[in-house]
C-alpha cells in the first residue's frame, strides 16, 4: 500500500482489546459523494468479523481507515476507546497486521519471505508455519525453508503465496489482522483452507470478502454488510 496520511507520532497504544466504529463517514478528496455514509461495527477481543458487499461498496476503504490510512473521517473509530487517528503509527503497526489480495513475495528463500530478514526462534517460526497450514508443504521440499522462490512467488500457487503471507502475520503475534479479499483469486477449496487458517488465529480478525457463499462464512462471529455506504450487521 502507499504511505498512509496520518501523523507519524501520537498517543501510545498497548494490547488492543476492542474496536468500535460509530457513524463513520468518509469521502475521498475532490469527490462529492462519500464512499462511507454511516459505518458502524464492533469487534471484541479474538472475534472474527467479516465485511461483505459488492466491489466498490467501501469495504476496503473501511479497512484502510482501521489501519490509520486516512485521518479525515467523521464519526468515531475507537481502539480501546481511543480515536485511531490519534494513536502513534509505529506503535499501532506493531499491533495491527494487514494482508492484501495477493501477498507480495521476494526472490529469496521461504524463510526470508516469512521472517523478512528478522531473527526469530525456530520454535516460533515453526508455530507460524503450522498456523498458516504450510508444515507439510515445507517438509516436502528438498531444501525446506531455504527453498528459493521466484520474484512475487511466480513459481508458487496462489494458495501457497497467501499462506506465506499469513505465516508472516502469525509470526508477529498481532492483536488485529485485516485481510483484504485474500481469497479473491483462489479456487473454492483453496479459499476454504486459507480462510480456515486465518480464522483459527488467536487474535481479532477483520476479513473483507465478496464471497458471501463461501463455506467458511459460518465460522465468523459476526458478518457485516456494506451497501450504499452503510455498514450494518448482516
Amino acid at each position: 500500500m502507499a504511505e498512509p496520511q496520518a501523523a507519524e507520532q501520537g498517543e501510545p497504544i498497548g494490547h488492543i482489546d476492542s474496536i468500535q466504529c460509530e457513524t463513520v463517514r468518509f469521502a475521498y478528496p475532490n469527490t462529492a459523494e462519500p464512499v462511507l455514509k454511516d459505518a458502524s461495527l464492533t469487534v471484541d477481543a479474538a472475534q472474527k468479523v467479516a465485511l461483505v458487499g459488492e466491489s466498490g461498496c467501501g469495504k476496503s476503504t473501511l479497512a484502510k481507515l482501521l489501519f490509520q490510512y486516512y485521518p479525515d473521517y467523521s464519526g468515531d473509530i475507537l481502539f480501546n476507546g481511543r480515536q485511531v487517528r490519534t494513536l502513534d503509527r509505529t506503535a499501532l503497526y506493531r499491533r495491527v497486521g494487514y494482508i492484501a489480495q495477493t501477498a507480495y513475495l521476494f526472490h529469496d528463500t521461504i524463510r526470508n519471505n516469512i521472517c523478512l530478514h528478522e531473527d526469530f526462534p525456530d520454535e516460533q517460526l515453526a508455530h507460524a508455519i503450522a498456523a498458516a497450514g504450510l508444515t507439510d508443504w515445507v517438509a516436502s521440499l528438498p531444501d525446506g525453508l531455504d527453498t528459493v522462490i521466484s520474484e512475487n512467488g511466480k513459481n508458487l500457487s496462489g494458495g501457497q503465496r497467501q499462506r506465506i503471507g499469513i505465516a508472516r502475520l502469525a509470526l508477529r503475534s498481532y492483536d488485529l489482522i485485516i485481510a483484504d479479499e485474500i481469497t479473491a483469486s483462489l479456487d473454492p477449496d483453496t479459499s476454504q483452507q486459507v480462510m480456515e487458517n486465518l480464522i483459527a488465529m488467536p487474535c481479532m480478525v477483520v476479513a473483507i470478502t465478496h464471497d458471501v457463499a463461501g463455506s467458511f462464512m459460518h465460522q465468523f462471529d459476526k458478518v457485516y454488510r456494506v451497501e450504499h455506504g452503510v455498514v450494518r450487521v448482516a
